[in-house]
């Protein structure tokens, strides 16, 4: 039975085993229940080994996408959703209010992914283009377990920033069919977690990384973050 509730975490079984169907899982409320123990540790990368090759082993690996996979690997095993439906592809609705779009693609998407750790970590991205040869704009959203930010002195700059328009070149309008258009495209956050995880861009395109001191607050509101 998915782990739906803290409660139900406590009462787990703290014997971990290959045929467990919720392998990650488990190893993580082991790896809480033990304080850190260096095989609680090792059964938490083992489960994410077991979805991604790269972590075998005993190589350097980045971070932040140990994260992405770890979150992802405990998402499909207590995902309540067993049998997905068939994929349905998400339009844009003429005169549809980008909050009415916005619920629309949630409700969707819950279709498909429902877990406790979309409950907890995962939000929503809008991103609205606007075509730069006939100003129709495009309606996407995505679901995110975690943010990547540029790096500036705080992550409430590094948040405003994420909001900011940005040049692009789309590759086909669906309204005016031109193709190659430069364009402007927004990003926001339109459903914020109740946990965010947020990664800092400090490597750039050359490979230096920037090991500035950003600072950050404990606990941030909707109103801080736009």
């Amino acid at each position: 039975e998915p782990i739906r509730h803290k409660s139900e975490a406590r009462s787990r079984t703290s014997r971990l085993t290959t045929t467990d169907p919720e392998p990650t899982a488990t190893a993580l409320v082991q790896l809480i229940r033990s304080d850190g123990a260096t095989s609680s540790l090792l059964a938490v990368k083992t489960g994410v080994s077991r979805i991604n090759a790269e972590f075998v082993g005993a190589r350097q690996n980045d971070g932040h996408e140990f994260v992405r996979e770890l979150l992802h690997s405990i998402h499909k095993e207590i995902n309540r959703i067993q049998s997905k439906p068939k994929y349905v592809e998400m339009k844009d609705i003429p005169g549809e209010a980008d909050h009415e779009a916005a619920r629309r693609w949630i409700a969707y998407s819950k279709t498909h992914d429902d877990s406790l750790v979309y409950d907890y970590f995962g939000g929503f991205l809008r991103s609205v283009t606007k075509c730069g040869a006939c100003g129709h704009r495009s309606l996407v959203f995505d679901p995110f377990l975690d943010l990547s930010i540029n790096l500036h002195s705080s992550v409430y700059s590094g948040l405003a920033k994420m909001n900011e328009f940005e040049s692009v070149q789309v590759f086909k309008c669906e309204e005016c069919k031109k193709k190659g258009v430069q364009s402007n495209r927004q990003t926001v956050v339109v459903e914020w977690p109740r946990v965010l995880v947020i990664h800092l861009k400090r490597f750039s395109q050359s490979g230096r990384k920037d090991a500035a001191a950003v600072s950050y607050p404990l606990r941030i509101t909707k109103d801080d973050a736009a």
